[in-house]
């Protein structure tokens, strides 16, 4: 189909995504820099007009992104701003596991998304702890940010459509 097509990224589109990850980075780490500086000489900030502020007690989740000539990116991160506690430590460390199991997953042609968010979750679940949204989702090559219909979750169309080399997904 073109949709599976489409996602399948050739060479040149594959070597965007990475430049377009490293100059995204770099522009990311910057804000985090500002932030971290701002919020430690107590400036109050806020995300948009009639969002609520910044609480440099809470988590802040930060979801970003860009387009660029030569890819799209999409990073989530959370921050915390504060030392914490033995329970946001074990969390942190468990959701990193899940993101370590699947970027070094290795599995056969034709497995779906759908079937690896175990990886992802194993720890978690090990803690009586999940997460109610999706592992991952595909992503464009300067094109949408969230690219079906392939990804990883628990969503059963997820299963309907195995992943390819080449293919560019969010974990």
């Amino acid at each position: 189909s073109h949709a599976q097509g489409q996602a399948v990224k050739n060479e040149t589109e594959q070597e965007g995504m990475c430049q377009c990850h490293l100059r995204g980075s770099a522009t990311l780490i910057n804000y985090l820099a500002w932030l971290e500086e701002q919020l430690a000489n107590g400036v109050e900030l806020d995300e948009a007009d009639g969002a609520a502020r910044i609480n440099p007690d809470l988590i802040y989740l930060c979801d970003a992104g860009g387009q660029y000539i030569d890819g799209t990116t999409d990073v989530t991160r959370i921050l915390y701003f504060q030392l914490p506690s033995d329970h946001k430590k074990r969390c942190f460390a468990r959701v990193l596991q899940g993101h370590i199991a699947i970027d070094t997953a290795v599995f056969p042609d034709d497995t779906s998304g759908y079937l690896l968010d175990i990886l992802a979750r194993r720890t978690l679940w090990a803690d009586g702890l999940d997460f109610r949204h999706g592992t991952g989702h595909g992503v464009g090559a300067f094109l949408n940010v969230h690219e079906g219909p392939r990804g990883c979750g628990t969503r059963i169309v997820y299963n309907d459509i195995p992943l390819d080399s080449g293919m560019t997904l969010t974990n």
